[in-house]
């Protein structure tokens, strides 16, 4: 258990459970020299999931390419993320979606990353080009409690404060209406595309 403990922390990027690991390694010295544990005092409860609370923080890495990024990384835009299982047959719809609202928006104000529910080699191999996948994507099974996502389809908007706006779960047609009502809430106001300045046009002639 200690060698597999060392590994994982010698070559694992730092994640929120980094302390929880170093407090478990140090419990299992203690178990193997024979001696007694002190008595450890509960970790304090951090970062709890809710609407309206700043999200938990997260470090996750890209399954193919081994890259991290962690939800710092995205702060001052708003972040839409999706967390779908790769083999679900609502997978497409929703990731169809999601790459109109990637065309809709400014990539300066809306990220869109997704989340990888699964540990089976066999789902991550070629997942990006099995289904075109346009936004950066992670392994996300390790966000699971975190993030309590009980099932997928799962979308979840976070502000650029990095507060939790919205969570939904499933799929249906009256969640891109939801989903477009919470982004309009989140992002900076846009004039449409060909639509006058009204001020402009009321200003006197010279």
């Amino acid at each position: 258990m200690l060698n597999s403990l060392d590994r994982y922390l010698a070559h694992r990027p730092q994640t929120p459970y980094r302390d929880a690991l170093l407090r478990l390694k140090q419990l299992a010295q203690d178990v193997k020299a024979n001696r007694i544990a002190p008595e450890l005092a509960p970790a304090p409860v951090r970062d709890r999931f809710a609407i309206g609370r700043p999200a938990p923080d997260f470090v996750v890495e890209n399954p193919q390419t081994h890259e991290a990024t962690s939800l710092r990384q995205w702060r001052g835009k708003t972040l839409l993320i999706v967390f779908f299982h790769p083999r679900s047959q609502i997978t497409p719809l929703v990731l169809q979606y999601v790459r109109r609202l990637q065309q809709q928006h400014r990539p300066d104000h809306l990220a869109i990353i997704s989340m990888i529910m699964t540990d089976d080699p066999r789902d991550l191999a070629g997942v990006h080009d099995r289904l075109r996948l346009t936004m950066p994507s992670y392994a996300g099974n390790t966000l699971r409690k975190s993030y309590h996502i009980e099932a997928t389809p799962a979308i979840i908007v976070i502000d650029g404060q990095g507060v939790v706006r919205s969570k939904m779960i499933g799929w249906g047609p009256e969640f891109p209406a939801t989903i477009r009502t919470v982004l309009e809430q989140c992002l900076p106001k846009r004039t449409e595309l060909g639509r006058r300045d009204e001020s402009a046009s009321q200003r006197p002639k010279p």
